[in-house]
């Protein structure tokens, strides 16, 4: 593990997904320690310090592509949108999911797709370095020297 560290990290890509241990990107990729930047969050919501490590990993690590990733089963979705009583800072964290999600939606793999786009979309919102191009993405110059 210590050469793997001593060789830095170019990854080439950069990904908010959720915290379930159940779907690691790098199990999903089939790729190797440094390969992916990773932020994880309940629900692949874009927070702030999780834009601003996408932020980092793009003018640092010259990472070229970021990617949100949604996943089927997703608790944090289920839990913004049903009725049980949940705790004030779950609350709080499913508030950003909720407004993501249609009124009267219901169905969980729609609701996921729905946080999902709308994570994406939050990048362009809260970053300068992040944009959306056509149908896809493109990241801005935060390069330095570029």
């Amino acid at each position: 593990m210590n050469g793997v560290l001593a060789e830095g990290q170019p990854p080439w890509a950069g990904i908010i997904t959720c915290a379930d241990s159940r779907v690691p990107p790098s199990w999903i990729f089939d790729v190797n320690p440094g390969q992916l930047f990773v932020v994880c969050s309940a629900g692949n919501m874009a927070f702030d310090d999780g834009v601003v490590s996408m932020e980092y990993a793009v003018a640092n690590l010259g990472v070229p592509l970021i990617m949100v990733l949604g996943h089927s089963g997703c608790g944090a979705v289920s839990a913004a949108l049903g009725d049980q009583p949940l705790t004030p800072l779950l609350e709080q964290s499913v508030q950003p999911i909720r407004a993501a999600i249609p009124s009267g939606l219901n169905e969980l793999e729609q609701g996921v797709e729905h946080n999902t786009r709308s994570a994406a979309a939050a990048l362009t919102v809260k970053s300068s370095g992040v944009g959306q191009r056509g149908g896809g993405w493109h990241i801005k110059n935060l390069r330095r020297g570029v």
